[in-house]
């Protein structure tokens, strides 16, 4: 909403910070949901923090904006609203068209991030990669 990264964390203790200071300290609830057992230690290792209001972060957005940005940054994946509620709610309403807007029918094969020859480099490459399929222009980023 700001057209700036709304967490810019230089690393993942800083970008959990970040998230924190604005989103609250998770409940046990959203704690449960995190499996890296060294950022369940760090973020229990924290001190409360409340949730902010983002509509002072956003204060010249309409409250259903803020609202429906509030509802998409819930750190627990299982009460964070889902694309079928969001495009649901009231600040999109005018751009729902349930004719145009099929359900993914399927599975995403994530079992890339558990390749132990991914490092860094090889992750820009298949990033340019994708973005070349869609955006000739990158190609010339790629290296081999």
């Amino acid at each position: 909403m700001s057209g700036r990264i709304m967490f810019p964390g230089q690393h993942y203790i800083e970008q959990i910070n970040l998230i924190i200071n604005c989103r609250g300290t998770p409940n046990e609830a959203t704690r449960t949901q995190i499996t890296n057992e060294y950022a369940l230690k760090y973020v229990e290792s924290l001190p409360e923090k409340p949730k902010v209001d983002l509509q002072g972060w956003f204060p010249n957005h309409p409250p259903e904006a803020v609202d429906l940005l509030d509802k998409m940054l819930d750190m627990n994946p299982k009460t964070r609203v889902r694309v079928a509620e969001a495009l649901q709610h009231p600040f999109v309403e005018n751009l729902h068209d349930e004719e145009d807007e099929p359900d993914f029918e399927g599975t995403i094969d994530f079992s890339f991030e558990t390749d132990p020859s991914l490092d860094l480099v090889k992750i820009q490459r298949l990033i340019l990669k994708e973005i070349s399929f869609y955006n000739p222009d990158y190609e010339r980023y790629i290296v081999a």
